[in-house]
């Protein structure tokens, strides 16, 4: 095969015209020819055709029009070492820039996940020196290196954040279709799934939320002692003036601090903080409850309570329990 024919045959290939026995041809050279076979047939289409781009780019400019071809003897053989030199020349050029290909893929993969159980919290330390505080049943994925643009991070469930100072990298919590961007300051996230809103509250600082939903698009800005309730629903962001701020981050020390809360709501919170399974039958649903609890309490003695407070009865079941009742008055 001449440097015209391999020239002819990318160009077909690259613009899809090739016959199907053409197409093979090249994929054969790209599969069997470079280092790591196996990696060809893991990488994706957009990364093939980077990949392919690239590679035949670099074939056309190395395979000089001035290039002069010593003729052998047989036919046969001379094709044979042409399509091996073409073939060697593919390979190094593969290899060389599927490394980069996959390099950069490594590192647009190189994630840390960590979770804290329902009954446990989780203190952590990132890469740009933040720290914060993982409530139970939540989840974080963050790079192990943040990049040269900004501090992205995504979160799923509840986090307190204490963010490092740097003006030149923002720092984003991403959940779901809400981002919280900041520089540093300190500020708490509740975006448990099951939950049907997101809520930010702001302890010191400043934050930007943005949110991009369909065509819904809105941003707001939250100072100190403020929240902020996003909408999974609607895509509705609504602001709040909160009048006890520390009420959002007790989980960090170890309280549940309850506010005219529901009693579902509150139920959820304590599974997950003492990882068991609660329920509410009758009317008793309906209440809501007030009162500070420490996780390191018993649960039959938060549960006591809250069946006085409510007028119920608890009865324990396994590893949790039903409160029912009338209701409360």
């Amino acid at each position: 095969m001449s440097k015209k024919d391999i020239s002819d045959l990318l160009d077909r290939y690259l613009a899809e015209e090739c016959t199907p026995e053409e197409a093979q041809q090249v994929e054969a050279w790209l599969a069997n020819l470079q280092q790591e076979k196996n990696q060809w047939q893991k990488l994706g289409e957009p990364e093939r055709e980077q990949l392919l781009s690239s590679v035949f780019a670099n074939i056309k400019n190395t395979i000089s029009p001035e290039a002069r071809v010593v003729q052998m003897p047989v036919r046969n053989r001379w094709r044979m070492i042409s399509a091996l030199a073409a073939a060697f020349l593919i390979g190094a050029l593969v290899y060389t820039f599927w490394g980069q290909l996959v390099q950069n893929r490594n590192e647009q993969e190189a994630y840390v996940a960590v979770q804290a159980q329902k009954g446990h919290r989780k203190r952590l330390t990132l890469p740009d020196g933040t720290h914060l505080w993982l409530n139970a049943g939540s989840s974080l994925k963050y790079p192990v290196s943040f990049n040269q643009k900004n501090r992205e991070v995504f979160l799923e469930g509840e986090g307190f954040f204490e963010v490092a100072h740097n003006p030149e990298k923002p720092f984003v919590v991403r959940t779901g279709s809400l981002s919280t961007k900041v520089l540093g300051t300190v500020f708490n996230v509740n975006a448990y799934p099951e939950k049907e809103t997101v809520q930010v509250t702001l302890v010191s600082g400043r934050v930007l939320l943005e949110q991009n939903q369909q065509e819904l698009a809105s941003s707001m800005e939250l100072a100190p002692r403020q929240a902020a309730t996003f909408s999974k629903k609607s895509g509705n962001l609504s602001r709040q003036e909160v009048r006890h701020v520390e009420e959002f981050y007790a989980w960090t020390e170890g309280r549940l601090v309850f506010q005219e809360t529901p009693l579902q709501e509150a139920l959820l919170r304590l599974e997950r903080a003492y990882g068991v399974s609660l329920a509410a039958e009758g009317q008793v649903a309906n209440c809501t409850i007030t009162g500070t609890f420490k996780v390191e309490q018993p649960l039959a003695q938060v549960m006591q309570i809250i069946s006085i407070s409510t007028g119920g009865t608890f009865a324990p079941a396994g590893a949790g329990g039903v409160l029912h009742g009338a209701g409360c008055d």
